[in-house]
This record gives C-alpha cells, sequence and structure tokens, in this order.
C-alpha cells in the first residue's frame, strides 16, 4: 500500500498538481482515503449478505457525513477502527431485525435531538490538526446535516411517514451521537 500510494503521490508532483515537500502528506492522504474506502466497501459486500444493502447504505448516509464533519471518537489504529465500524454494524444489523421499536417512534425523536445538541456543542471533535477557517467550516458543515437528520426525524411521526427508513436514519444519528460522547469522553481523559 506504502509503494503504490508513493507512486501516486510522486505522479502527482511530477504532473506539478502538488509539490515534492508536500509527496509524504499527500501519500498519507491517499492512504486514508483508500482504506476509507475500502472499509465502506467491504461493509457494502457484508450487507449484501446480510439482506440489508438498502438499509445499509441509508444508514451510512446518516451516519458518515456528520462523523466526517463532526467528528467523534478516534481508535488508536486503523485496525481498531475498523473492527470497532464492524462492531458498530454488526449491533446495527440487529437492530434494524426489531423493528417493534418503531411503535416508540415519538420516544425515539429525542435522539436526534441529543444528537445536534452534542454536534452543536462540541463540533468539530477532530484527531487532526485543522485552522480556525476549516474548524468553522466543519463545524457549519455538521451542524447542518445533523439539523437535517433531526427535521426528517421530527417530521416523519406527525406526518405519519414513521417507518423502518426514518427508524434506520434514528440509529444512524444514535451511532453518531454516541461516537459524539465517546470522544469528548476520551478527549477529556486524555488532558487529566
Amino acid at each position: 500500500m506504502e509503494r503504490v500510494t508513493y507512486k501516486i503521490a510522486y505522479y502527482l508532483s511530477e504532473m506539478g498538481h502538488i509539490q515534492k515537500s508536500d509527496i509524504d502528506i499527500c501519500r498519507y492522504g491517499i492512504e486514508v482515503f483508500i482504506i476509507s474506502v475500502l472499509e465502506v466497501a467491504s461493509l457494502l459486500f457484508i450487507s449484501l449478505f446480510a439482506g440489508n444493502f438498502i438499509y445499509t447504505l441509508l444508514f451510512l448516509c446518516s451516519f458518515l457525513p456528520v462523523r466526517v464533519y463532526g467528528g467523534g471518537y478516534h481508535a488508536d489504529t486503523r485496525l481498531r477502527c475498523y473492527l470497532l465500524f464492524l462492531a458498530v454494524y454488526a449491533l446495527f444489523s440487529i437492530a434494524v431485525r426489531f423493528e417493534p421499536l418503531i411503535q416508540y417512534g415519538a420516544f425515539l425523536m429525542i435522539i436526534p435531538v441529543l444528537s445536534l445538541a452534542a454536534v452543536t456543542l462540541w463540533a468539530p471533535l477532530s484527531g487532526k490538526t485543522v485552522n480556525e477557517r476549516e474548524r468553522k467550516k466543519y463545524r457549519r458543515v455538521s451542524i447542518g446535516f445533523a439539523t437535517a437528520e433531526a427535521v426528517i426525524v421530527i417530521c416523519s411521526v406527525p406526518l405519519d411517514f414513521y417507518n423502518i427508513y426514518t427508524y434506520i436514519i434514528i440509529l444512524g444519528t444514535l451511532t453518531m451521537l454516541l461516537s459524539m460522547i465517546a470522544g469528548k469522553l476520551k478527549n477529556t481523559l486524555r488532558r487529566k
């Protein structure tokens, strides 16, 4: 992987797209991108066998945008991160099987509101260094995504649109909320 990403970064440098001094940074970014794509692709592949491909897509669409911009818990290694992501996906797959929880729609609406509150208070929770302009952008985008999800869920119950798809959005926002709480706790404990 390292050799391939280095060749790509070196090629970008030769083409004048990046400076030679940025080859290592670019190589790392390409590596993270490739690994992230492989992780999501493997999850989608697993979802085909689990019989919940569409549910998985909706779950990822409700979790990943806020997670990418808002931050959250970061495992210490890429492998631990991937294994944790698989464990979360396994819990999601189990939760989807418990559709009777849908009857608690009005109660479950609180989850996106709590997620929006956590994002508003703490985003971006990031392990990477960002400048002030990027921080404000990440904050604004993550709050926008969290707000959209909360509005979709809150409007679905009175409009009688509450169904399995809304439930999956709630599971995505719950995952985001738990990631934000875990990330905040880890950052707080690390400072002590």
